[in-house]
């Protein structure tokens, strides 16, 4: 009998004779919480243990072995040995071994009596199972309560999207998004790889060989970096989930194929009325969906907006033009052996034609979830009302304290038809949305990071499906336990964009750098220029700054004066729209400003 036989049996007996199963003082702080564990009595100490893999299953695990290896000795400072072995040999060692198939395809078992043992039926269990390993030894790496843990996540897709193409996240600071968002247990990035900002900027993040001038030139990742990042992402459990955005949010195809705008819409919208466009875009898609391993591939198809359509009759046509786009792209999508996502919305457009059953809806903007489990739709709860982070922007914001108190995965509005009960089909999982509409003047990548990171773990206790705090206040107290102290570095929680000093999580995920920063000294000058400088068109200079990084508050102050008017060739790219100052954080235009106010305090 296994282990997972033996849990089931001892909780029947349990509910009997009216005795639960044996557990510790106190649960194991772990986020997200564990299902269930049953603690032992003792304590195993762990002085300089050696990592054992199962020999049979060495070429799965052995990469797991060595990330777990590498992070250990960032919190021990000790070299951890990693070998393969056919069993769990001497005391104080950590065994990975998988096969187990009454365990959960995410789920995992965790042993802690006289070494540690994680089994799983997949490697990503046994990967999860040394995340939770990972934040106990976060705590104390040389004392481990002795305990058996079985866990298992509630929902399938626990996802975060990352809005790389208003703000491009360079490469490296992704891979630390993957750590940080697996190390919750998270297992999928939705990566939003094209869109829009502030009227004229459009950005296309992916190398293209086959379309000419549609890759972004300031900042974008190339093939052989998908193909890393994908595999650097599968061992920590994470799948990358591509989105390429249309028939809206396209100004980056309308800028390489200008021919292909909306002549009354303009060029945030493809023509859908053109047999071309649809090439155009199958184009795009042919070289697109082959770099990437997910199966599901995402479509876009939110936001045309019809409201500068005067003639009803043609308002009517372009709604069911619409329609037929999704099913269009849906088939074209199936027979490259992927399911299509789409953004719900199209509820909204005039016309009859509806999705086809087997597309998947992020059900963002419509919130009729119940209607779409009774019609068969399968879909994943990325409301709008909760789960969309817009840093810098007056609007969207999400409330930690009511997600972790109130909310769950089943609620995608206030309204009855926008709450399921537990039995309703079709609901996959539940979505944090990272929207970078300030685009590239916005937040910078360091400070997008820092105001998400305290969601993501709120989102991953409900995704995961077991919450380890009766209230949000608790949870952030014992949350930081799981992050060790990083160098000059706070995590503010944000409710509704307002600073609560009760809440302020600190420290950072192991083997990450990019929440931290560096701060300069206070009311000092980093940069000052003397003499005035002549600056020729189209060249840029490089400045002497004495930090690399700023906090806020900062201030800059510039007096410019043109003396040349620039002849643009991009004229989707007005004139004064040029660049005044930018580095790898974001960029500076010209004439470009844009101002927030609170609208309780009206202070900017």
């Amino acid at each position: 009998m296994t282990v997972i036989r033996s849990l089931k049996v001892l909780v029947l007996l349990a509910f009997i004779f009216g005795v639960m199963p044996a557990k510790g003082k106190e649960q194991p702080v772990v986020i997200p919480a564990v299902k269930n564990w049953m603690s032992y009595e003792g304590q195993l100490e762990l002085s300089s243990p050696r990592i054992i893999v199962n020999k049979k299953y060495s070429e799965e695990l052995l990469p797991v072995a060595k990330i777990l290896g590498h992070e250990l000795q960032l919190i021990t400072g000790k070299e951890l040995l990693v070998e393969k072995g056919g069993k769990n040999t001497g005391k104080g060692n950590i065994y990975l071994t998988m096969g187990d198939d009454d365990i959960a395809t995410e789920g995992y078992e965790l042993k802690i009596e006289k070494g540690v043992e994680v089994n799983a039926s997949k490697a990503e269990g046994v990967y999860y199972g040394t995340r939770t390993l990972l934040q106990l030894m976060v705590q104390n790496p040389s004392v481990l309560p002795q305990g058996q843990i079985i866990d298992e996540p509630k929902y399938p897709v626990r996802s975060v999207l990352l809005d790389v193409a208003r703000k491009f996240i360079p490469f490296e600071e992704l891979k630390d998004w993957v750590i940080a968002l697996s190390y919750f247990k998270i297992n999928e990035i939705h990566l939003h790889l094209n869109d829009n900002s502030f009227g004229f900027y459009g950005a296309f993040r992916l190398e293209m060989k086959t379309i000419k001038g549609l890759t972004s030139t300031d900042g974008y990742y190339t093939q052989k970096e998908i193909r890393e990042l994908q595999d650097f992402a599968k061992v920590r459990g994470i799948t990358i989930v591509p989105e390429i955005d249309t028939p809206g949010h396209s100004r980056a195809l309308t800028t390489a194929r200008p021919d292909l705008a909306h002549p009354k819409l303009g060029g945030n919208y493809l023509d859908i009325t053109k047999e071309e466009t649809y090439r155009f875009v199958e184009k795009v898609l042919d070289e697109v969906v082959p770099l990437f391993d997910a199966d599901h591939f995402h479509i876009g198809t939110d936001e045309y907006r019809l409201g500068s359509i005067k003639d009803e009759e043609e308002k009517k046509m372009l709604g069911e033009k619409f329609r037929q786009y999704i099913n269009h792209f849906n088939k074209y999508i199936q027979a490259k052996g992927k399911t299509t996502r789409i953004w719900s919305g199209y509820e909204h457009m005039p016309g009859t034609t509806v999705p086809d059953k087997s597309v998947v809806i992020d059900m963002w903007e419509t919130s009729d979830a119940v209607n779409k489990s009774k019609a068969g739709y399968q879909f994943i709860n990325s409301t709008h009302f909760w789960t969309y982070i817009v840093p810098g922007a007056p609007y969207y914001g999400v409330d930690n304290k009511f997600l972790y108190n109130e909310w769950s995965p089943l609620q995608f509005s206030k309204k009855p038809e926008g709450i399921l009960s537990p039995d309703d089909p079709g609901l996959l999982g539940a979505k944090l949305h990272v929207w970078n509409d300030k685009g590239p003047m916005g937040y910078t990548t360091n400070e997008i990071a820092r105001l998400t990171m305290p969601t993501v773990m709120v989102l991953a206790e409900q995704v995961w499906g077991t919450k380890g705090a009766n209230d949000y206040k608790s949870f952030t107290q014992f949350a930081k336990k799981v992050l060790p102290e990083g160098e000059d570095f706070e995590m503010i929680v944000r409710s509704r964009g307002q600073y609560d000093p009760e809440n302020v999580m600190c420290g950072a995920v192991p083997g990450t750098s990019f929440l931290s920063r560096k701060a300069a000294t206070k009311n000092a000058y980093v940069w000052q220029l003397d003499e005035p400088t002549h600056f020729i068109a189209n060249v840029s200079h490089q400045l002497d700054n004495k930090s690399d990084n700023l906090e806020y508050p900062w201030t800059a102050t510039f007096t410019v004066t043109r003396t040349k008017e620039l002849t643009l060739r991009n004229a989707t790219r007005p004139s004064g729209h040029e660049a005044l100052m930018s580095s790898d954080l974001g960029t500076l235009f010209m004439d470009y400003n844009y101002e927030v106010r609170d609208k309780k305090t009206k202070a900017v």
